[in-house]
Protein backbone atom coordinates (compact mmCIF):
# COMPACT_ATOMS: atom_id res chain seq x y z
CA UNK A 1 0.00 0.00 0.00
CA UNK A 2 1.53 3.39 -0.68
CA UNK A 3 2.00 5.66 1.79
CA UNK A 4 1.07 9.52 1.87
CA UNK A 5 4.83 10.38 2.36
CA UNK A 6 5.74 8.19 -1.16
CA UNK A 7 2.73 9.49 -2.78
CA UNK A 8 4.06 13.43 -1.95
CA UNK A 9 7.87 12.61 -2.50
CA UNK A 10 6.46 10.62 -5.80
CA UNK A 11 4.51 13.92 -7.26
CA UNK A 12 7.42 15.84 -6.01
CA UNK A 13 9.50 14.03 -8.15
CA UNK A 14 7.28 14.73 -11.51
CA UNK A 15 6.64 11.08 -11.11
CA UNK A 16 2.92 9.49 -10.70
CA UNK A 17 2.31 7.91 -7.59
CA UNK A 18 -1.17 5.44 -7.48
CA UNK A 19 -3.40 8.91 -7.41
CA UNK A 20 -3.04 12.78 -7.34
CA UNK A 21 -2.01 13.62 -3.61
CA UNK A 22 -4.09 16.06 -1.95
CA UNK A 23 -2.23 19.08 0.52
CA UNK A 24 -3.14 22.35 2.09
CA UNK A 25 -1.07 25.12 3.94
CA UNK A 26 -4.03 25.61 6.53
CA UNK A 27 -7.16 23.27 6.88
CA UNK A 28 -9.51 25.65 9.26
CA UNK A 29 -12.85 24.74 7.96
CA UNK A 30 -14.01 21.25 10.64
CA UNK A 31 -14.45 23.10 13.71
CA UNK A 32 -13.73 26.75 12.58
CA UNK A 33 -11.05 27.02 14.89
CA UNK A 34 -10.17 30.80 14.44
CA UNK A 35 -13.88 31.80 15.03
CA UNK A 36 -14.43 30.11 17.83
CA UNK A 37 -10.93 31.79 18.69
CA UNK A 38 -12.58 34.68 19.04
CA UNK A 39 -15.68 34.50 20.05
CA UNK A 40 -13.97 32.91 23.66
CA UNK A 41 -11.32 36.15 23.24
CA UNK A 42 -14.26 38.87 22.86
CA UNK A 43 -15.88 37.18 25.91
CA UNK A 44 -12.60 37.64 28.05
CA UNK A 45 -12.16 41.10 26.12
CA UNK A 46 -15.14 42.24 27.58
CA UNK A 47 -14.46 41.14 31.28
CA UNK A 48 -11.37 42.52 31.12
CA UNK A 49 -12.44 46.39 30.28
CA UNK A 50 -14.44 46.32 32.96
CA UNK A 51 -12.53 49.29 35.52
CA UNK A 52 -12.40 47.14 38.51
CA UNK A 53 -11.17 44.47 36.28
CA UNK A 54 -8.74 46.12 34.48
CA UNK A 55 -7.27 47.80 36.97
CA UNK A 56 -6.56 44.54 38.80
CA UNK A 57 -4.95 42.96 36.01
CA UNK A 58 -2.74 46.15 35.69
CA UNK A 59 -1.26 46.03 39.30
CA UNK A 60 -0.52 42.09 38.43
CA UNK A 61 0.93 43.04 35.52
CA UNK A 62 3.30 45.79 36.51
CA UNK A 63 4.30 42.96 39.94
CA UNK A 64 5.58 40.76 37.21
CA UNK A 65 8.55 42.85 36.06
CA UNK A 66 9.74 43.22 32.71
CA UNK A 67 11.92 39.99 32.42
CA UNK A 68 8.70 38.13 33.98
CA UNK A 69 6.23 39.71 31.35
CA UNK A 70 8.55 38.63 28.72
CA UNK A 71 8.69 35.08 29.22
CA UNK A 72 5.35 34.87 30.02
CA UNK A 73 4.17 36.45 26.85
CA UNK A 74 6.75 34.82 25.16
CA UNK A 75 5.12 31.23 26.35
CA UNK A 76 1.97 32.14 26.06
CA UNK A 77 2.58 33.16 22.44
CA UNK A 78 4.39 29.97 21.60
CA UNK A 79 1.59 27.64 23.67
CA UNK A 80 -1.45 29.53 21.80
CA UNK A 81 0.19 28.97 18.38
CA UNK A 82 1.31 25.12 19.20
CA UNK A 83 -2.66 24.71 20.25
CA UNK A 84 -4.02 26.47 16.79
CA UNK A 85 -1.84 24.52 14.74
CA UNK A 86 -2.41 21.59 16.86
CA UNK A 87 -6.26 22.07 16.07
CA UNK A 88 -5.76 22.60 12.56
CA UNK A 89 -3.43 19.95 11.89
CA UNK A 90 -6.20 17.56 13.63
CA UNK A 91 -8.57 18.92 10.92
CA UNK A 92 -6.75 18.02 8.38
CA UNK A 93 -6.67 14.68 9.86
CA UNK A 94 -10.34 14.42 9.75
CA UNK A 95 -10.57 15.68 5.71
CA UNK A 96 -7.77 12.25 5.25
CA UNK A 97 -5.54 14.42 2.79
CA UNK A 98 -2.20 13.52 2.30
CA UNK A 99 -0.15 16.38 3.43
CA UNK A 100 -0.74 19.63 5.92
CA UNK A 101 1.88 22.17 6.97
CA UNK A 102 2.95 23.40 10.87
CA UNK A 103 3.41 27.07 10.64
CA UNK A 104 6.81 28.07 12.51
CA UNK A 105 7.44 31.81 11.78
CA UNK A 106 6.59 34.80 13.76
CA UNK A 107 4.89 33.03 16.26
CA UNK A 108 5.55 34.44 19.59
CA UNK A 109 5.02 37.94 21.55
CA UNK A 110 8.18 39.62 23.00
CA UNK A 111 8.45 42.52 25.18
CA UNK A 112 4.53 44.17 24.06
CA UNK A 113 1.80 43.52 26.46
CA UNK A 114 -0.84 41.21 24.68
CA UNK A 115 -3.00 44.04 25.49
CA UNK A 116 -6.28 43.03 24.50
CA UNK A 117 -6.25 44.86 21.18
CA UNK A 118 -3.36 43.79 19.75
CA UNK A 119 0.39 42.70 20.56
CA UNK A 120 4.04 42.84 18.63
CA UNK A 121 5.37 39.26 17.48
CA UNK A 122 8.86 38.50 17.76
CA UNK A 123 9.32 40.08 13.96
CA UNK A 124 8.17 43.51 15.68
CA UNK A 125 4.59 43.15 13.65
CA UNK A 126 1.37 44.35 15.23
CA UNK A 127 -1.07 42.11 14.70
CA UNK A 128 -4.56 43.40 15.97
CA UNK A 129 -7.20 41.05 17.71
CA UNK A 130 -11.06 41.46 16.76
CA UNK A 131 -14.11 39.96 16.84
CA UNK A 132 -13.66 37.57 13.33
CA UNK A 133 -10.03 37.71 12.61
CA UNK A 134 -8.21 36.16 15.74
CA UNK A 135 -4.93 38.04 14.33
CA UNK A 136 -5.02 40.51 11.70
CA UNK A 137 -1.76 42.07 10.58
CA UNK A 138 -2.02 46.07 10.97
CA UNK A 139 1.31 46.98 10.99
CA UNK A 140 5.31 47.00 11.33
CA UNK A 141 7.72 48.49 13.45
CA UNK A 142 11.28 46.94 13.01
CA UNK A 143 12.51 49.92 10.11
CA UNK A 144 15.65 51.35 11.37
CA UNK A 145 18.88 49.64 12.76
CA UNK A 146 18.21 51.18 16.06
CA UNK A 147 15.01 49.91 15.94
CA UNK A 148 16.59 46.54 15.13
CA UNK A 149 18.96 46.60 17.33
CA UNK A 150 17.25 47.14 20.51
CA UNK A 151 14.61 44.87 19.26
CA UNK A 152 16.60 41.47 18.07
CA UNK A 153 16.07 39.36 15.42
CA UNK A 154 14.17 35.95 15.99
CA UNK A 155 16.02 32.82 17.46
CA UNK A 156 15.19 30.47 14.83
CA UNK A 157 16.13 27.61 17.38
CA UNK A 158 13.87 28.28 20.09
CA UNK A 159 13.26 25.64 22.00
CA UNK A 160 9.43 26.69 22.31
CA UNK A 161 9.30 27.13 18.35
CA UNK A 162 10.76 23.20 18.21
CA UNK A 163 7.93 22.46 20.79
CA UNK A 164 5.33 23.58 17.62
CA UNK A 165 7.08 21.46 15.77
CA UNK A 166 7.20 18.72 17.78
CA UNK A 167 3.95 18.70 19.19
CA UNK A 168 2.85 18.80 15.04
CA UNK A 169 4.75 15.82 14.07
CA UNK A 170 3.30 13.72 16.96
CA UNK A 171 0.14 14.06 15.74
CA UNK A 172 0.68 13.61 11.84
CA UNK A 173 3.25 10.84 12.67
CA UNK A 174 0.59 8.82 14.54
CA UNK A 175 -1.53 9.67 11.93
CA UNK A 176 0.33 8.84 9.14
CA UNK A 177 0.25 12.22 7.56
CA UNK A 178 3.16 13.70 5.75
CA UNK A 179 3.90 17.40 7.72
CA UNK A 180 5.43 20.15 5.45
CA UNK A 181 6.67 22.52 7.44
CA UNK A 182 5.81 26.14 6.57
CA UNK A 183 8.99 28.50 7.88
CA UNK A 184 8.14 31.82 6.68
CA UNK A 185 10.11 33.50 3.82
CA UNK A 186 12.57 36.32 2.47
CA UNK A 187 9.85 38.82 1.10
CA UNK A 188 6.67 38.44 3.12
CA UNK A 189 7.75 38.04 6.52
CA UNK A 190 10.23 41.22 6.02
CA UNK A 191 7.99 43.52 4.57
CA UNK A 192 5.51 43.12 7.08
CA UNK A 193 8.16 43.70 9.59
CA UNK A 194 9.17 47.05 8.56
CA UNK A 195 5.34 48.13 7.53
CA UNK A 196 4.36 47.47 3.86
CA UNK A 197 4.77 51.07 2.50
CA UNK A 198 8.25 52.00 4.75
CA UNK A 199 9.44 48.43 3.46
CA UNK A 200 9.65 49.26 -0.47
CA UNK A 201 10.54 53.07 0.66
CA UNK A 202 13.95 51.91 2.25
CA UNK A 203 14.93 49.86 -0.94
CA UNK A 204 16.32 53.57 -2.25
CA UNK A 205 16.68 55.20 0.80
CA UNK A 206 18.44 52.66 3.20
CA UNK A 207 19.19 49.54 0.81
CA UNK A 208 21.89 48.83 3.78
CA UNK A 209 19.10 48.26 6.50
CA UNK A 210 17.34 46.12 3.56
CA UNK A 211 20.55 43.88 3.31
CA UNK A 212 20.83 43.78 6.89
CA UNK A 213 17.21 42.41 7.86
CA UNK A 214 17.73 40.02 5.00
CA UNK A 215 20.94 38.70 5.58
CA UNK A 216 19.50 38.01 9.02
CA UNK A 217 16.39 36.16 7.57
CA UNK A 218 18.43 34.41 5.28
CA UNK A 219 20.08 32.55 8.28
CA UNK A 220 16.84 32.17 10.47
CA UNK A 221 15.59 30.28 7.39
CA UNK A 222 18.87 28.48 6.65
CA UNK A 223 19.27 27.35 10.70
CA UNK A 224 15.82 26.11 11.10
CA UNK A 225 15.34 24.38 8.00
CA UNK A 226 19.01 22.41 8.53
CA UNK A 227 17.98 21.51 12.36
CA UNK A 228 14.47 20.45 10.86
CA UNK A 229 16.08 18.08 8.14
CA UNK A 230 18.89 17.00 10.04
CA UNK A 231 17.41 16.54 14.14
CA UNK A 232 13.60 15.92 12.95
CA UNK A 233 14.17 13.99 9.86
CA UNK A 234 12.03 16.35 7.49
CA UNK A 235 12.09 15.74 4.24
CA UNK A 236 10.16 18.97 2.66
CA UNK A 237 9.48 22.40 3.59
CA UNK A 238 7.73 25.05 2.39
CA UNK A 239 8.68 28.94 2.58
CA UNK A 240 5.10 31.17 2.81
CA UNK A 241 6.70 34.27 0.84
CA UNK A 242 3.19 36.02 -0.65
CA UNK A 243 5.41 38.14 -3.31
CA UNK A 244 3.07 39.71 -5.74
CA UNK A 245 -0.33 41.12 -6.22
CA UNK A 246 -3.04 39.87 -8.45
CA UNK A 247 -1.37 42.05 -11.52
CA UNK A 248 2.13 41.10 -10.85
CA UNK A 249 5.16 41.47 -8.55
CA UNK A 250 5.14 43.69 -5.39
CA UNK A 251 8.82 45.36 -6.86
CA UNK A 252 10.58 45.27 -9.70
CA UNK A 253 11.93 41.85 -10.88
CA UNK A 254 15.42 43.50 -10.62
CA UNK A 255 15.22 44.10 -7.19
CA UNK A 256 14.13 40.39 -6.65
CA UNK A 257 17.40 39.35 -8.69
CA UNK A 258 19.62 41.64 -6.30
CA UNK A 259 17.65 41.17 -2.65
CA UNK A 260 15.71 37.73 -3.04
CA UNK A 261 16.62 34.89 -5.83
CA UNK A 262 20.32 34.33 -4.55
CA UNK A 263 19.64 34.49 -0.87
CA UNK A 264 17.06 31.66 -1.45
CA UNK A 265 19.48 30.07 -3.90
CA UNK A 266 21.84 30.09 -0.53
CA UNK A 267 18.94 28.60 1.67
CA UNK A 268 17.81 25.96 -1.08
CA UNK A 269 21.30 24.83 -1.62
CA UNK A 270 21.73 23.83 1.82
CA UNK A 271 18.28 22.28 1.86
CA UNK A 272 19.50 20.04 -1.13
CA UNK A 273 22.71 19.39 0.00
CA UNK A 274 21.21 17.78 3.25
CA UNK A 275 19.05 15.46 1.06
CA UNK A 276 15.62 17.29 1.30
CA UNK A 277 12.87 19.25 -1.10
CA UNK A 278 12.05 22.79 -0.87
CA UNK A 279 8.48 24.34 -2.33
CA UNK A 280 7.20 28.38 -2.26
CA UNK A 281 3.97 29.49 -1.62
CA UNK A 282 3.01 32.69 -2.99
CA UNK A 283 -0.02 33.96 -3.62
CA UNK A 284 -1.01 36.80 -6.70
CA UNK A 285 0.62 36.53 -10.64
CA UNK A 286 3.88 35.39 -10.06
CA UNK A 287 5.26 34.88 -13.76
CA UNK A 288 7.57 36.85 -14.11
CA UNK A 289 9.17 35.52 -10.89
CA UNK A 290 8.95 32.02 -11.52
CA UNK A 291 11.89 31.82 -13.83
CA UNK A 292 14.04 33.65 -10.52
CA UNK A 293 12.70 31.09 -8.25
CA UNK A 294 13.51 27.91 -10.41
CA UNK A 295 16.73 28.95 -10.97
CA UNK A 296 17.63 29.05 -7.19
CA UNK A 297 16.27 25.76 -7.13
CA UNK A 298 12.65 25.40 -5.82
CA UNK A 299 10.75 22.03 -5.86
CA UNK A 300 7.40 22.78 -6.21
CA UNK A 301 5.10 26.40 -6.31
CA UNK A 302 2.40 26.36 -4.41
CA UNK A 303 -0.70 27.74 -5.29
CA UNK A 304 -1.18 29.23 -8.72
CA UNK A 305 -3.56 31.49 -7.84
CA UNK A 306 -6.83 30.91 -10.09
CA UNK A 307 -8.41 34.71 -9.42
CA UNK A 308 -4.40 35.88 -10.50
CA UNK A 309 -5.14 34.49 -14.09
CA UNK A 310 -3.43 31.34 -13.43
CA UNK A 311 -4.59 28.09 -15.72
CA UNK A 312 -3.01 24.84 -14.69
CA UNK A 313 -2.50 24.08 -18.24
CA UNK A 314 -0.53 26.88 -18.77
CA UNK A 315 1.52 26.28 -15.43
CA UNK A 316 2.45 22.50 -16.29
CA UNK A 317 2.96 23.12 -19.95
CA UNK A 318 5.60 25.80 -18.92
CA UNK A 319 6.87 24.87 -15.76
CA UNK A 320 5.94 21.02 -15.61
CA UNK A 321 9.41 19.74 -16.67
CA UNK A 322 11.16 22.13 -14.02
CA UNK A 323 9.02 21.89 -10.73
CA UNK A 324 6.28 20.35 -9.05
CA UNK A 325 2.66 21.80 -9.23
CA UNK A 326 0.83 22.65 -6.57
CA UNK A 327 -3.20 24.10 -6.62
CA UNK A 328 -5.18 25.75 -8.17
CA UNK A 329 -8.76 25.25 -6.52
CA UNK A 330 -10.23 28.71 -6.84
CA UNK A 331 -11.36 29.08 -2.84
CA UNK A 332 -14.26 31.54 -3.92
CA UNK A 333 -15.83 28.31 -5.77
CA UNK A 334 -15.00 26.15 -2.47
CA UNK A 335 -16.56 28.81 -0.09
CA UNK A 336 -20.08 29.14 -2.59
CA UNK A 337 -20.03 25.99 -4.70
CA UNK A 338 -22.42 24.54 -5.88
CA UNK A 339 -20.70 21.39 -5.70
CA UNK A 340 -21.63 20.23 -9.34
CA UNK A 341 -18.89 23.59 -9.82
CA UNK A 342 -16.37 22.70 -7.39
CA UNK A 343 -16.57 19.05 -9.21
CA UNK A 344 -16.17 20.85 -12.61
CA UNK A 345 -12.89 22.36 -11.36
CA UNK A 346 -11.52 19.59 -10.04
CA UNK A 347 -11.62 17.19 -12.79
CA UNK A 348 -10.41 20.14 -14.76
CA UNK A 349 -7.49 20.45 -12.79
CA UNK A 350 -6.75 16.66 -13.21
CA UNK A 351 -6.78 17.01 -16.53
CA UNK A 352 -4.68 19.99 -17.11
CA UNK A 353 -1.94 18.71 -14.77
CA UNK A 354 -2.10 15.70 -13.71
CA UNK A 355 -1.01 13.26 -16.30
CA UNK A 356 2.74 12.37 -16.62
CA UNK A 357 2.48 13.37 -12.63
CA UNK A 358 3.63 15.99 -10.58
CA UNK A 359 0.46 17.42 -9.88
CA UNK A 360 -0.69 18.05 -6.01
CA UNK A 361 -4.19 19.00 -5.48
CA UNK A 362 -5.04 21.78 -3.32
CA UNK A 363 -7.04 24.68 -2.64
CA UNK A 364 -5.67 28.23 -4.34
CA UNK A 365 -5.02 29.76 -1.05
CA UNK A 366 -5.83 27.30 2.35
CA UNK A 367 -9.19 25.97 3.47
CA UNK A 368 -10.17 28.79 5.68
CA UNK A 369 -12.91 28.67 7.90
CA UNK A 370 -15.36 30.12 5.75
CA UNK A 371 -15.47 27.35 3.50
CA UNK A 372 -17.61 24.45 4.73
CA UNK A 373 -16.62 20.98 5.42
CA UNK A 374 -18.78 19.52 2.91
CA UNK A 375 -17.58 21.64 -0.14
CA UNK A 376 -13.96 20.96 1.12
CA UNK A 377 -14.95 17.27 1.15
CA UNK A 378 -16.46 17.51 -2.70
CA UNK A 379 -12.99 18.09 -3.38
CA UNK A 380 -11.50 15.73 -2.30
CA UNK A 381 -14.17 12.79 -3.16
CA UNK A 382 -13.56 13.95 -6.53
CA UNK A 383 -9.97 13.90 -6.52
CA UNK A 384 -10.06 10.44 -5.74
CA UNK A 385 -12.86 9.11 -8.02
CA UNK A 386 -11.10 10.78 -11.08
CA UNK A 387 -7.45 11.21 -9.50
CA UNK A 388 -6.50 7.66 -9.87
CA UNK A 389 -3.67 6.95 -12.06
CA UNK A 390 -4.26 5.75 -15.18
CA UNK A 391 -6.29 8.76 -15.17
CA UNK A 392 -9.62 8.52 -16.51
CA UNK A 393 -12.42 11.24 -17.29
CA UNK A 394 -16.07 11.34 -17.32
CA UNK A 395 -17.44 12.09 -21.08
Amino acid sequence: MVTKRERILTALDREEPDRIPMFELIVDASYRTTAYGSKILSLFQSHARMPIQKMFLKGIWHLLGKRRRELLLRKLGMDIATLVNAFMIKNAINFDIDAVSVMLSAVTSKIELLSLDSYKDEYGRINKISEGNLLWYEGGTLNSHEVLDEWGFPNPLDPLRIKIFDTAAKITEKKGMFLIPCLGGMMETLYEAVGIEKFFYLLYDDPSFIRRIMDLQKKFLTELAKFLIEERNIEVVIFGDDSAYKSGPMMSVKHFEQYIFPRYKSIINAIHKRGAKALLHSDGDTRLLIPGWVKAGIDGLHPWEPTAGWTLAEAKDTWGDKIAILGNIDCNTLTYGPPERIQREVIQAIRDAGPGGGYIMSSGNSIHYGISPEHFRVMIETCRKYGTYPLSFPD
